[in-house]
């Protein structure tokens, strides 16, 4: 005889992994141009084949890009950074302090922010959830 219990929990389980699964996506990649990039985005990650240097106070003139080279990485998060991907490597100038390359060279400029579509709708996963959880136990 089949226990009542083990499709709930089995269904449980499922609606538990799904909640967990839709979590992870409240965020999305958004490309923009370089003169797009938000001005809330301090730091900026440049890419270029397997290096990257993480730059801050960026400006654009004479067709090419200048930032100023990061000293302390440790306040950079999702919320305010951005991410050049530049090729070819050559192109890239580190100076002292300044990195700077020409802005032609760009092939994609992305940041990080948050879906709403997709943030409300694992709200609504763990809301259903929940209440699953509170009608069958």
């Amino acid at each position: 005889m089949i226990n009542p219990l083990c499709p709930r929990k089995a269904g449980i389980g499922g609606l538990l992994l799904t909640a967990c699964l839709l979590m992870t996506g409240c965020y999305s990649l958004k490309t923009v141009s370089v003169q797009d990039i938000p001005k809330e985005r301090n730091y900026l990650v440049v890419h270029a084949g397997d290096n990257y240097w993480t730059v801050e106070d960026h400006a654009i003139s004479d067709s090419y890009f200048y930032a100023r080279l990061s000293a302390d990485t440790s306040l950079v998060s999702h919320k305010n950074t951005a991410h050049l991907y530049v090729a070819p490597i050559e192109v890239v100038s580190v100076g002292d302090q300044i990195l700077s390359l020409p802005v032609a060279n760009i092939g994609k400029a992305d940041y990080r922010e948050i879906s709403i579509g997709q943030t409300a709708g694992a709200i609504a996963v763990w809301f259903l959830t929940i209440w699953t959880l509170l009608i069958f136990l």
